[in-house]
């Protein structure tokens, strides 16, 4: 499959998984996490049960926890289909949140999801790394289709899901069981055709 330039294998099905490399949008970086990240990344959003309260996992209860988390990410990193960033701030250079994406039962269609510190909230940080999120799935790795889901206690999060040009799928709701407890869920999609569609004139970069 060398000879096939990488346009053609995603056309064919085919997904260019390149790794958690670095990603730059117009106020962020997106990086790979260090161990080093631990103290910022429990004081900033780990640690703050208004920001995982909807996530599938819990506040840490320590910075030792959120050490583990991430030297368990460091393991991770050497596979080239794991996808999770740190979400830097340039204008400060703090460490204020996370974005990924993670496999489905579909191996060309992908989750996404995100999360930044409460300090952060409402100035439109999510929806501009989900927007380079979608970018780099669709247009480097070759993903036909993305989801994501938000608690309906949440609304916000399916904003950013709409900003970006995410469509709500049919039906009322998913069941999803988290570590803080169990919440219904709405289901967000973009296919690789819609987005390109919605970018052709009004490209992300």
């Amino acid at each position: 499959m060398a000879w096939l330039t990488a346009e053609r294998k995603h056309k064919l099905g085919f997904l260019t998984h390149k790794g958690t490399v670095q990603l730059e949008t117009a106020r962020l970086i997106l990086r790979p996490f260090r161990v080093s990240d631990a103290e910022e990344m429990f004081g900033n959003w780990a640690s703050d049960t208004r920001v995982t309260k909807y996530l599938l996992w819990r506040a840490h209860e320590s910075v030792g926890e959120t050490r583990s988390v991430l030297e368990y990410w460091q393991r991770r990193y050497q596979k080239k289909d794991f996808y999770e960033w740190g979400i830097i701030l340039k204008e400060t250079g703090e460490l204020i949140g996370s974005a990924g994406a993670s496999k489905t039962h579909d191996p060309t269609c992908w989750d996404a999801g995100y999360c930044i510190g409460y300090r952060w909230w409402g100035k439109g940080i999510c929806t501009e790394a989900l927007a380079e999120l979608l970018q780099f799935l669709f247009r480097e790795v070759g993903c036909r289709r993305v989801t994501a889901m938000h608690a309906i206690e949440n609304p916000a999060s399916g904003r950013v899901m709409e900003k970006c040009g995410m469509i709500r799928r049919p039906g009322d709701s998913v069941p999803v069981n988290t570590e803080n407890g169990l919440y219904n869920c709405r289901v967000y999609e973009l296919t690789r055709e819609q987005y390109e569609l919605q970018n052709v004139y009004f490209p992300t970069k």
